[in-house]
């Protein structure tokens, strides 16, 4: 694997963690989606949203 997909999926990592961290520490969607909006390096909107939204489900299944 090459250095700059190494750095990229390690970038991706980190970033699944900080998301999963912070919305553990969210009692709202729009409070979430404020937090952590501006770290997602993706400027598609819908795809932001989507993957925030798919977070946040899966968040609130493990939960219960």
């Amino acid at each position: 694997m090459g250095r700059v997909k190494a750095m990229i999926m390690d970038q991706e990592e980190r970033l699944n963690e900080y998301v999963w961290y912070i919305v553990s520490e969210c009692e709202t969607f729009e409070e979430f989606r404020e937090k952590v909006w501006d770290y997602i390096i993706n400027n598609d909107v819908t795809y932001k949203g989507d993957l925030l939204s798919d977070v946040w489900s899966e968040y609130n299944k493990e939960k219960k």
